[in-house]
């Protein structure tokens, strides 16, 4: 959409009595659209646009098909979905930007969220250089995952937050949405096993909301480095909340800070767990909770290997520590004699 036509879009919804373009953030993946700062009434807001029907032919990495291009369709539209019906159950311990205004037609989506540098969260990093900031992250995680935790239905105490109306699975490398890449994949052990991988995941009992794409970059701090808020909810949907913890310690740390500081990290990630639950007024089972999706981390560290193999097999991401994982899920996901 034209610069004027968001001018347009915004003076007629806002009504202000002065509005001005800033700057361009960046541009989205693969030439959808862009994300845009805007000043209304001399408040700064984020418009992020896309444009579903000019979109870059020529993929990044060369995955350019019509079921790709519809895969990311539907990620915005499910980002719309997200912001409509979920993030108003998100609280100070799970902060995301608000919503002010979305706009969706055959072509164009268009929200017009929060400025979060405004709100003081101004801070962008590439990686977690101190433990502390990946506890940050970390600590969103576990309180986001058990604010939209499913339970059974015959669980009355408190009823649970519908996700019906978002992705059944969250993610953007599951292996329903990547038969290009399984097809691409050399004949191995892990792609054997990429079936039975993801059904564990999909069967597991405890399923929450994840974020999808939990990467450093998403995540927005405080000049302390003490509060963070997330962005981009394109890719969310139903999951082991382990998937998000996973994705998020793969991008904010090296090979050599993974195997150091690992399992540190992830003990901390469930000693959260069991903080928000405690909190959380329904009847969990926190242990059996932990126990299942401490289990399931090995499994969600394979079934992203089994993506990035297929569709990018020389990514710095595929390093010993992921291979390690890969290896235990493989050996588990075996049925036994």
């Amino acid at each position: 959409m034209h610069k004027l036509s968001i001018l347009t879009m915004l003076t007629q919804e806002f009504k202000p009595s002065n509005i001005e373009f800033i700057e361009t953030v960046q541009s989205l993946w693969s030439g959808y659209g862009s994300i845009t700062r805007y000043c209304i009434d001399d408040e700064p807001v984020i418009v992020k646009t896309i444009d579903i029907n000019t979109q870059q032919i020529e993929h990044p990495r060369g995955w350019q098909t019509d079921f790709a291009h519809q895969r990311k369709v539907s990620s915005y539209q499910n980002e719309c979905t997200f912001y409509n019906t979920l993030a108003p159950f998100t609280n100070n311990n799970t902060r995301v930007p608000k919503c002010l205004f979305q706009y969706r037609d055959n072509d164009t989506v268009v929200l017009v969220l929060e400025d979060l540098n405004a709100s003081g969260f101004n801070q962008r990093l590439e990686s977690a250089h101190t433990l502390n900031i990946a506890k940050q992250v970390l600590q969103w995680f576990a309180y986001f995952h058990i604010r939209f935790l499913q339970l059974d239905s015959d669980n009355t105490s408190t009823q649970t937050i519908s996700l019906a109306q978002q992705w059944s699975r969250g993610t953007y490398w599951h292996l329903a949405t990547r038969p290009d890449e399984y097809n691409n994949m050399p004949d191995s052990l892990l792609k054997d096993a990429a079936q039975s991988i993801d059904d564990i995941l999909e069967q597991a009992k405890f399923q929450t909301l994840l974020h999808g794409d939990a990467k450093i970059a998403n995540f927005c701090f405080d000049k302390s480095h003490q509060r963070v808020a997330a962005v981009d909810f394109q890719y969310c949907g139903k999951g082991v909340g382990v998937v998000d913890v996973m994705y998020f310690l793969g991008s904010a740390l090296s090979n050599s800070q993974l195997t150091q500081y690992a399992d540190e990290l992830l003990e901390y990630y469930f000693s959260q767990i069991q903080q928000a639950c405690a909190k959380d007024t329904r009847q969990l089972n926190i242990a059996a909770l932990i126990a299942e999706w401490r289990h399931l981390y090995c499994f969600a560290w394979a079934d992203f290997e089994r993506f990035l193999i297929g569709w990018s097999p020389g990514h710095k991401k595929l390093n010993a520590y992921s291979a390690t994982q890969t290896a235990l899920a493989i050996s588990q996901s075996q049925p036994k004699q």
